[in-house]
Protein backbone atom coordinates (compact mmCIF):
# COMPACT_ATOMS: atom_id res chain seq x y z
CA UNK A 1 0.00 0.00 0.00
CA UNK A 2 1.08 3.55 -0.71
CA UNK A 3 2.27 5.53 2.31
CA UNK A 4 0.73 8.87 1.31
CA UNK A 5 2.10 10.70 4.33
CA UNK A 6 5.59 9.72 3.31
CA UNK A 7 4.87 10.50 -0.34
CA UNK A 8 3.99 14.07 0.64
CA UNK A 9 7.60 14.54 1.74
CA UNK A 10 8.44 14.93 -1.96
CA UNK A 11 7.35 18.56 -1.45
CA UNK A 12 9.85 19.14 1.40
CA UNK A 13 12.94 20.78 -0.08
CA UNK A 14 16.08 18.78 0.69
CA UNK A 15 14.30 15.60 1.75
CA UNK A 16 15.34 12.25 0.31
CA UNK A 17 11.84 11.89 -1.12
CA UNK A 18 12.11 15.27 -2.87
CA UNK A 19 15.51 14.39 -4.36
CA UNK A 20 14.26 11.01 -5.59
CA UNK A 21 11.06 12.50 -7.01
CA UNK A 22 12.95 15.25 -8.88
CA UNK A 23 15.48 12.74 -10.24
CA UNK A 24 12.72 10.48 -11.56
CA UNK A 25 10.89 13.48 -13.04
CA UNK A 26 14.09 14.55 -14.85
CA UNK A 27 14.66 11.03 -16.20
CA UNK A 28 11.07 10.88 -17.48
CA UNK A 29 11.28 14.26 -19.19
CA UNK A 30 14.60 13.36 -20.78
CA UNK A 31 13.31 9.97 -21.99
CA UNK A 32 10.23 11.59 -23.56
CA UNK A 33 12.53 13.90 -25.54
CA UNK A 34 14.65 11.14 -27.12
CA UNK A 35 12.43 10.66 -30.19
CA UNK A 36 12.56 14.39 -30.90
CA UNK A 37 16.35 14.18 -30.86
CA UNK A 38 16.30 11.46 -33.54
CA UNK A 39 17.00 8.51 -31.25
CA UNK A 40 15.26 5.28 -32.27
CA UNK A 41 15.59 1.52 -32.11
CA UNK A 42 15.73 -1.20 -29.55
CA UNK A 43 18.21 -1.09 -26.70
CA UNK A 44 21.19 -3.34 -27.42
CA UNK A 45 23.67 -4.25 -24.67
CA UNK A 46 27.28 -3.31 -25.34
CA UNK A 47 30.70 -3.56 -23.69
CA UNK A 48 32.60 -0.44 -22.67
CA UNK A 49 35.67 -2.03 -21.08
CA UNK A 50 34.66 -2.35 -17.42
CA UNK A 51 32.50 -5.19 -16.12
CA UNK A 52 31.02 -2.87 -13.46
CA UNK A 53 29.42 -0.67 -16.14
CA UNK A 54 26.00 -1.51 -17.52
CA UNK A 55 25.77 -0.12 -21.04
CA UNK A 56 23.39 -0.21 -23.99
CA UNK A 57 22.91 1.63 -27.27
CA UNK A 58 20.01 2.60 -29.50
CA UNK A 59 21.34 3.12 -33.03
CA UNK A 60 18.46 3.00 -35.54
CA UNK A 61 17.78 6.76 -35.75
CA UNK A 62 19.78 9.61 -37.24
CA UNK A 63 21.38 10.12 -33.82
CA UNK A 64 22.63 7.36 -31.54
CA UNK A 65 22.14 6.98 -27.80
CA UNK A 66 24.43 5.18 -25.37
CA UNK A 67 23.46 4.76 -21.73
CA UNK A 68 26.28 3.92 -19.31
CA UNK A 69 25.76 3.27 -15.60
CA UNK A 70 28.57 2.54 -13.19
CA UNK A 71 27.19 -0.04 -10.77
CA UNK A 72 30.18 0.10 -8.42
CA UNK A 73 31.59 2.29 -5.65
CA UNK A 74 34.76 3.04 -7.64
CA UNK A 75 35.50 5.15 -10.70
CA UNK A 76 35.30 3.11 -13.90
CA UNK A 77 37.39 3.53 -17.04
CA UNK A 78 35.39 3.55 -20.27
CA UNK A 79 36.24 2.66 -23.84
CA UNK A 80 33.52 4.35 -25.90
CA UNK A 81 32.95 3.64 -29.60
CA UNK A 82 34.32 6.35 -31.94
CA UNK A 83 30.76 7.39 -32.90
CA UNK A 84 30.37 8.78 -29.36
CA UNK A 85 33.37 11.12 -29.50
CA UNK A 86 31.91 14.54 -28.76
CA UNK A 87 28.59 13.06 -27.60
CA UNK A 88 26.43 15.20 -25.29
CA UNK A 89 25.35 13.92 -21.87
CA UNK A 90 21.61 14.53 -21.65
CA UNK A 91 21.49 13.99 -17.90
CA UNK A 92 24.35 16.31 -16.96
CA UNK A 93 24.68 14.57 -13.59
CA UNK A 94 27.66 12.36 -14.32
CA UNK A 95 29.66 13.21 -11.18
CA UNK A 96 32.98 12.71 -12.96
CA UNK A 97 34.01 16.22 -14.09
CA UNK A 98 33.07 15.46 -17.69
CA UNK A 99 36.02 13.17 -18.51
CA UNK A 100 34.54 10.90 -21.21
CA UNK A 101 36.96 8.08 -20.42
CA UNK A 102 35.92 7.86 -16.74
CA UNK A 103 32.64 7.36 -14.94
CA UNK A 104 32.37 8.11 -11.23
CA UNK A 105 30.96 5.71 -8.64
CA UNK A 106 27.26 5.02 -9.28
CA UNK A 107 27.24 7.68 -12.02
CA UNK A 108 25.02 7.52 -15.10
CA UNK A 109 25.30 9.14 -18.52
CA UNK A 110 22.86 9.26 -21.43
CA UNK A 111 25.14 10.12 -24.37
CA UNK A 112 23.71 11.30 -27.70
CA UNK A 113 25.84 11.62 -30.80
CA UNK A 114 26.14 15.02 -32.50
Amino acid sequence: LMDWQRAERRNQRGSTEQLLFETLRHLGETARGLTGLGVAGRAQPCVVGDAAVLAFTRTDGPRQLMVVANMSDRTASLSLPPAFAGARDLLLVSGDNGDPSRLGPYAVRWLVTP
